[in-house]
């Protein structure tokens, strides 16, 4: 992963990331640890979770079958649903 961070003067820091070798088309963040991990998907079928305190890379990562998923973390802390069937 690739990332770099910008925060003009009296502005939000924000983050740009190159996750995925395709669109993102899936993104999703846990409320249950207080915004520290995201998911994301790419239509290439990738799933990755992110640990949003460092951004070194995935902490977790695998493929769905036929493209992009639709991410959604459970109030169930650290269950993420993704819809599609996903290959082991």
């Amino acid at each position: 992963m690739s990332t770099a961070t910008h925060s003009p003067p009296g502005r939000i820091q924000t983050l740009s990331a190159v996750a995925h070798l395709s669109p993102a088309v899936g993104l999703s963040v846990d409320p249950s640890t207080g915004g520290r991990y995201m998911a994301s998907s790419g239509a290439d079928g990738t799933v990755k979770i992110w640990d949003c305190r460092n951004w070194k890379g995935a902490v977790r990562e695998w493929t769905t079958r036929g493209g992009g998923a639709e991410l959604e973390w459970s109030a169930k802390p650290g269950a993420l649903a993704v819809a599609g069937p996903v290959e082991a």
